[in-house]
């Protein structure tokens, strides 16, 4: 898996989520995790971030798991993406 599969996924993160009204926090959280991956894509041989850039990743799927389950699965499959490319 590449830094392209996660920024793929994210793509389709962002088209699920654009038909759909978000409270802020979760828009807040989703623009943090963004920002994070593309902060990761400069800096991928750092561990830099890594900690944080999965905390984020996991809060918006807490936070889709109610109300959004196809962005849920999405974000899952971020994670899952991510723990295989070691971050």
């Amino acid at each position: 898996m590449s830094i392209d599969s996660v920024k793929d996924l994210i793509s389709q993160l962002q088209t699920e989520i654009d038909s759909t009204q978000l409270d802020k926090e979760t828009v807040e959280y989703l623009k943090a995790l963004e920002h994070l991956i593309h902060q990761k894509v400069g800096a991928i041989e750092s561990d830099d971030g890594q900690e944080s850039l999965l905390e984020t990743a996991k809060k918006l799927e807490v936070q889709f798991a109610t109300h959004h389950p196809r962005a849920e699965a999405i974000m899952r499959e971020i994670l899952d993406t991510l723990g295989r490319m070691g971050i």
